[in-house]
């Protein structure tokens, strides 16, 4: 029963061609980073020596984020949405705990489990980023429908969006600037699902165009009025901003070019261009790319299956992306629908940032491809969240004499 609805659960509408696609693209996914790591040149590897162990760890997330797709998947997820505010609660912990036993070769953003006593080897560790993101779209979404019918009063949406952004505040702090541009993108989504007024949208817009614009005249000036007060020194010790955030800010600007990235940068459209219509064939990628498993992994997937294998790869994660959609346009119930919508709407910004990164549309931030870059939390966070709107699409309203 939900707000007065009797629901049933139907196992015959499990999503079958959603966790098809899913599935496709993590096997997929497996052996692109396969192939960044061992195709790659003997140069690559040398310089890296520890690229060679990404790949068993690789498999064991993946392996074990199937596992909690499924979970996800089966245990109703009325019963999970229970535990938001516990799921708050832990997401702010987990943040905090990065301040004091993070630890990382330039930031602050792993919790080894070998730190806290678990007996667990080195590399087994969580990114408390990546989970904020499923985290925030279940505690937020059961905010708007707890405040549904007040949603456009000043002083709930101020709630929802503090509620919201102290997360975000604490992962910029890390820092790690895409995951918060990802929190964001989320509570978008939430708030447009949860029918806030056109009038606060085009103020977000506005405000956010602003930002923009500011952001470029600080980065384009000697001697920036705010900027300078963010950088280690400023407003605290170690201020909210790092350097190298405001190098890939000034490189996509075309200004004050750092090197290491630029040349990151052509490499990754070398790479891309390299494999033209069809590719070079696999394990056959002829230029050096710099963190070819991750960040610049779509780099690999162009160089070696060329324009038609990235745009299949693209499609592919589009009807991912559309499937999420359909299921939240279908249920009936209004946290659900946010939660199948935010769920779509994270795989397609994190597509887009990575794609645009690669591309060289957008500067560096940081950010894997869903279900295809290597990655522990962050596999484990998608594939939990697809098993979650599998999990919806299941759940269907009782009719009256069933």
């Amino acid at each position: 029963m939900l707000g007065g609805v009797s629901l049933r659960r139907d196992y015959r509408s499990f999503d079958f061609v959603l966790l098809g696609l899913v599935l496709l693209l993590c096997a997929f996914g497996a052996v692109m980073v396969y192939s960044a790591i061992f195709g790659h040149s003997d140069w690559y590897r040398e310089q890296n020596p520890r690229i060679v162990a990404i790949f068993p760890r690789h498999i064991v997330f993946l392996v074990t984020g199937i596992a909690i797709m499924f979970i996800a998947a089966f245990v109703d997820f009325r019963f999970i949405c229970k535990f938001w505010v516990a799921f708050y609660v832990i997401n702010l912990i987990l943040l905090i705990l990065v301040w004091y036993a993070g630890r990382d070769a330039d930031v602050e953003r792993w919790l080894r489990l070998s730190d806290f006593g678990i007996p667990a080897p080195e590399w087994v560790s969580i990114q408390p980023s990546e989970f904020t993101k499923l985290f925030s779209i279940i505690y937020l979404a059961m905010m708007v429908d707890m405040f549904k019918d007040r949603i456009n009063e000043l002083k709930v949406l101020l709630l929802i969006i503090t509620a919201a952004v102290i997360p975000v505040i604490l992962i910029v702090l890390q820092p790690s600037l895409s995951a918060g541009i990802v929190a964001l993108s989320i509570l978008g989504c939430v708030l447009y699902v949860g029918k806030i007024r056109f009038l606060y949208i085009g103020i977000a817009f506005i405000v956010g165009g602003a930002l923009i614009f500011w952001l470029n005249y600080e980065l384009t000036v000697e001697n920036p009025l705010i900027l300078r007060h963010l950088l280690p020194g400023g407003l605290t010790e170690g201020g909210i901003l790092q350097e190298y955030q405001l190098n890939r800010m000034r490189g996509f600007l075309g200004l004050n070019v750092n090197e290491t990235l630029l040349d990151q940068n052509i490499r990754s459209l070398q790479a891309m261009k390299s494999g033209g219509l069809f590719g070079n064939g696999f394990m056959n990628n002829p230029i050096v790319v710099f963190i070819p498993h991750n960040d610049f992994i779509f780099a690999i997937i162009g160089s070696e299956f060329g324009f038609f294998g990235s745009v299949l790869v693209i499609s592919v994660m589009m009807a991912i992306v559309f499937k999420c959609l359909y299921i939240s346009h279908k249920t009936p119930f209004l946290y659900a629908k946010i939660i199948a919508a935010s769920v779509g709407v994270m795989f397609a910004f994190q597509t887009f940032l990575n794609v645009s990164v690669v591309m060289g549309i957008m500067p560096n931030t940081g950010m894997a491809f869903p279900f295809i870059s290597a990655g522990g939390s962050s596999m484990w966070i998608n594939l939990a969240s697809v098993g979650l709107v599998i999990n919806i699409g299941m759940t269907k309203q009782k009719l009256m004499f069933e």
